[in-house]
C-alpha cells in the first residue's frame, strides 16, 4: 500500500491499520512535513518529494521500479489538519497566494503521484484507491460555524471531481476508486474510518466504486 501524507493523526493511524493487516506500507510526504518518527517507522519505505515537482515524483517512480513493487492500493490523505481551527477569521483574511497554495498540494500533487505511480497498480489483483478528505464540499455540513471556511469547502469539491473522473476513466481496466469524507471530530470517528478502509480494500464493496462515504 503507498500512502501520501501520513504525517498527521490519519497517516499514522493508516500505517498502524495496515501494518496489523500484513501490508506492506510505502508512505509518501512532502519534504517540508518529513517526519523523523516516520523516517525511523518506515525505513526505506519512507519517500520525501518536492511539493508540485514533476521531477520528484519521477524519481520515486524509478525507484519502486528499481524495486520491482507492484501496488495493491493507493490512499491519499487529503484531509489538512492545519485548516481545522482557522474559523471565520482566516475566511476573511485567506490571500489569493494562500489559496494558490493550497490548490496546488490538494491538487496537482494528487495528480502527479496518481500519474506517475498509477502504473505500479496489480490490476489483476483489482487494486483500489482511497481518498481521504474533508466532508466539506460533498455535503455542506459541519462548515464554516464549526471551524472551517469556504476556502476548504472548494477545495474539497474539486478533489471530489478529479476522483470521480479519474474513476471513469480507470474503472474498466479494474482499479476501483472511492473516498471518504470525514467532519470535524474525525479523530473520535477512527473505529468507523477504519471499518470502511476494511471494506473496501477487502473487496467486499467493490460494487460501490467511484462513491463517497461520509463520516460522521
Amino acid at each position: 500500500m503507498l500512502l501520501f501524507a501520513a504525517n498527521n493523526f490519519l497517516g499514522e493511524k493508516m500505517i498502524n491499520f495496515a501494518e496489523e493487516n500484513g501490508v506492506e506500507v510505502f508512505v509518501v510526504d512532502l519534504k517540508k512535513y518529513c517526519s523523523d518518527k516516520l523516517k525511523q517507522q518506515c525505513g526505506k519505505n519512507y519517500f520525501l518529494i518536492d511539493s508540485a515537482d514533476e521531477e520528484s515524483v519521477k524519481k520515486l517512480s524509478s525507484v519502486l521500479a528499481e524495486r520491482n513493487i507492484n501496488l495493491d492500493f493507493i490512499v491519499f490523505n487529503n484531509y489538512l489538519e492545519r485548516l481545522r481551527n482557522t474559523g471565520r477569521k482566516a475566511e476573511i483574511e485567506f490571500s489569493a497566494s494562500e489559496w494558490d497554495k493550497l490548490l496546488e498540494e490538494w491538487l496537482l500533487n494528487t495528480y502527479l503521484i496518481f500519474k506517475y505511480l498509477y502504473p505500479f497498480l496489480n490490476k489483476e489483483s483489482k487494486s483500489r484507491v482511497i481518498y481521504l478528505n474533508s466532508g466539506r464540499g460533498y455535503t455542506g455540513q459541519n462548515s464554516i460555524e464549526s471551524g472551517g471556511n469556504i476556502i476548504e469547502a472548494g477545495l474539497s469539491g474539486a478533489l471530489l471531481g478529479v476522483m470521480t473522473s479519474t474513476a471513469r476513466e480507470i474503472i474498466p481496466e479494474g482499479v476501483s476508486v472511492n473516498g471518504i469524507a470525514l467532519d470535524n471530530n474525525f479523530k473520535e470517528k477512527w473505529p468507523k474510518i477504519r471499518w470502511v478502509m476494511r471494506l473496501w480494500m477487502s473487496g467486499i464493496a467493490e460494487y460501490s466504486c467511484a462513491e463517497t462515504i461520509m463520516i460522521s
